[in-house]
Formats: structure tokens, sequence, C-alpha cells
């Protein structure tokens, strides 16, 4: 648990998952990227799906839910999907119910951000979290109707449209301050309209990085991945929060890291790196 402003924020996982490690790392050659992380025998590399938990001024705000329940049995094989965990262990593991999430801040509406957000009962969709308000980007849910082909995988309606129709999710357009102490920047380079939630704080502020950064391999301005859809806007995105998490002494919350959850950096020799992994 990290205590920061008038918050405690709990990193939960809730689950795992796997994807190429080639299409993770983009250009990066894999005899570099290999060194760092090993892919099994179908080039896979393993990827948490971490859900940050904000608990203070009689709010319990989550970010991103992970892949959920309802995805088919032949992309679970394909994305060696890990049920042993799910949102719900993760918060029952620190004594949270359901019923008592005020807020879902969806950052981006891939599978693997927002699964968890629904599930399946009697043939109908309801809400998990059924007290909270979903905030999602306009831009991000205008480009999740009508996605590319580049990115058309990485959306699936069945994980976000209904949040729209049951009149749950809040639409939101560009930065704004979600609560005291609570503020959202948007990104446009891994997916337009992606928001990343920064908990305010003298001593610990806390930056969620979403995928503007998957993985602490990711700090490297140019070590991009292959989903990032405008990679040149990104490596500007990326130089801005870099630049302030080091300047203002921010925590950065990796969403997709299995081994480091939350790291402060510090400039290095080419690009700035991890100075302080936060247990």
């Amino acid at each position: 648990m990290i205590k920061t402003g008038n918050y405690e924020i709990f990193i939960l996982e809730s689950g795992r998952f796997a994807l190429d490690g080639g299409a993770v790392f983009g250009l990066i050659p894999k005899p570099l990227w290999s060194k760092l992380v090993q892919p099994d025998e179908r080039n896979r590399i393993t990827m948490n799906l971490t859900t940050p938990l904000v608990i203070g001024r009689n709010r319990k705000i989550l970010i991103d839910t992970g892949v959920g329940s309802k995805l088919e049995e032949k992309l679970r094989k394909i994305y060696k999907i890990d049920f042993n965990f799910d949102v719900r262990k993760a918060l029952k593991d620190v004594g949270i119910e359901p019923e008592e999430i005020t807020d879902v801040v969806v950052t981006h509406l891939h599978f693997d951000h927002v699964g968890g957000c629904l599930e399946v009962e009697g043939g109908q969709f309801r809400p998990v979290f059924p007290r909270a308000r979903y905030f999602i980007q306009r831009k991000q849910l205008e480009w999740a109707k009508s996605p590319t082909e580049l990115d058309r995988a990485s959306f699936i309606r069945e994980n976000f449209m209904p949040l729209i129709d049951l009149g749950v999710a809040e639409v939101v357009d560009g930065e704004f301050q979600l609560y005291d102490g609570i503020k959202v920047f948007v990104t446009n380079g891994h997916t337009p309209g992606q928001q990343h939630v920064l908990v305010e704080d003298s001593i610990n502020p806390v930056f969620f990085v979403a995928d503007l950064i998957p993985m602490s391999y990711h700090i490297p301005t140019t070590w991009i991945t292959a989903f990032d859809l405008f990679p040149v806007e990104l490596v500007k995105e990326k130089k801005r929060f870099l630049t302030a998490a080091y300047k203002n002494n921010w925590i950065l919350v990796f969403p997709h890291d299995p081994d480091v959850r939350a790291v402060r950096i510090g400039p290095g020799q080419k690009y700035f790196e991890v100075k302080e992994v936060i247990e």
C-alpha cells in the first residue's frame, strides 16, 4: 500500500496473460529484449494485469479491470489467460466488495483493460461494480466503435458498449479533475484518448502510466510496442511525462510488468532509468 495525500493506493493484480514478445517490443531486436525477459516456445512473454485501487474521501476508485471472464476459449488460449487471478479476488484480498467501488477509470478500451467491467448473467450484461460510474474518454469511445484494421482485434464491443447502453458510463472530454487531489491526463500515441491518473501529493505523488509505458523495460523513450498506433506522437508524450515524473518525484505504476509494479526514475546515460523500485 502507498499512502499519498488523502488517499491509500493498493496496486492489485487482476490476472496475467501473454503476448508475442516481438509485438511487445516493436522495433527492438529480439537479441536485445530477450536478455531482459524470456519468451515461451510460441515467443510469448508473460504480462501482468495491474488494477490499482485508490481509497479516500469516501471514494473507492479502480483504474482498469483486466481481461474479465467473457473472453472466448480460442482467445483465452491465444493469450494464455491465467484465471487464477481476477479483479474480484484481488479486491477480496484487501477486504473490498464489488458493491463498494464508487468509480472505475478505464484508461482505454482495449480488451485487457476494460474486460472486467461487465459480466453476463442470465444472458444479460450487467456491471461487475453495480454502484460505480465508469469514466471513458469520448475520443477513445468513438475510436473503439470504428477502429482501424491495425487495432481492430484489441477492441471487443461487448466489453464496453453495454456500459453506454446501461447508462453507467461517464463519457468525458479531455483532461479533468476527477476529485480533489486526483487529476486525469490524456495521451493519443498508443490509442486516441488514452487517460492516465495522477494522485497528487507533495511527498508520494503516484502516476498510473497505462500503456504509455506498459512495463519498466519500456522506460527508454524509443522502446515502444507494435501496438502503438502513432509512434512519433507516443515518443513525444513519453518524454513529456517522464520529464514530469523526474522533476516532481512521481511514483510510476505500470499496467503490465509482472515483476516491477512501481518505480521512481532518474536520468541515465542516454534515457531515464529506474532509480528506486517501490515494493
